[in-house]
């Protein structure tokens, strides 16, 4: 089954500096497999996330942080508890500046689905790369994810083949955060992602990559049950 983005994704920062409370999502409606949820603030925050519907996030999927600066981390949720008013609860205490992305798929693996990730930071370039990963099997999803305190450019892309799917601007109240993917098809491809950004600067990137679910069969079982039913 091929992994696909549903529905529109969700990009919020903070307005005083602090944790906030997402608007709500209608999962029920979108029904996605897995769930991707970003968080750039401040390095050294104890972040914690939940939702509405008491999934369970655990650790990080990928993680990426810059001494004095911002911290990037990723969870993949998988076989989501839905709601017909999703709302995520960034809690991370005060003066830590989140910024906050989800991204909304359908066609991943409902187990073991988080398959490779890499971080990586830069502090003298225009440009960050978290590193390079080469998924294990084909048809994978790869999301990327920067941080930063500069702006992103308005003319930012990350690289292809990956796309761009959304962006927050740095401002006095919360980090700035990019979110990126590509479906390879069918691959599997090496890839590390490029980041230009608005200026020099504390920049943390990471780039995780999520299986797609397998057939129900394979062509060796739906021959042996032909032979069985013929005899």
């Amino acid at each position: 089954m091929a992994i696909a983005k549903v529905g529109t994704s969700l990009y919020l920062a903070s307005t005083g500096g602090s944790g906030f409370t997402s608007t709500p999502v209608d999962t029920v409606l979108l029904a996605p497999s897995a769930i991707v949820v970003a968080v750039v603030d401040s390095v050294g925050t104890v972040t914690t996330l939940t939702d509405a519907s008491s999934n369970a996030y655990g650790a990080p999927a990928a993680t990426s942080s810059l001494a004095g600066a911002s911290q990037v981390k990723a969870w993949v949720l998988t076989n989501p508890i839905l709601s017909t008013a999703q709302q995520w609860v960034v809690d991370n205490g005060l003066s830590a500046a989140p910024a906050f992305g989800v991204l909304f798929l359908t066609g991943t693996a409902s187990a073991s689905a988080v398959d490779q990730s890499t971080g990586a930071t830069s502090t003298t370039s225009l440009t960050v790369q978290p590193g390079s990963i080469t998924p294990g099997v084909a048809n994978e999803i790869l999301v990327t994810v920067v941080g930063s305190n500069q702006s992103l450019a308005a003319s930012t892309e990350v690289d292809a083949p990956f796309v761009l799917d959304g962006k927050l601007p740095v401002s006095g109240s919360n980090w700035a955060l990019g979110l990126g993917y590509e479906i390879q098809a069918p691959g599997p491809t090496a890839r590390n992602p490029t980041w230009t950004l608005g200026g020099v600067g504390n920049n943390a990137a990471v780039v995780l990559s999520v299986k797609a679910a397998t057939a129900a069969g394979t062509a060796q079982g739906n021959t042996l049950l032909l032979l069985g039913v013929g005899r």
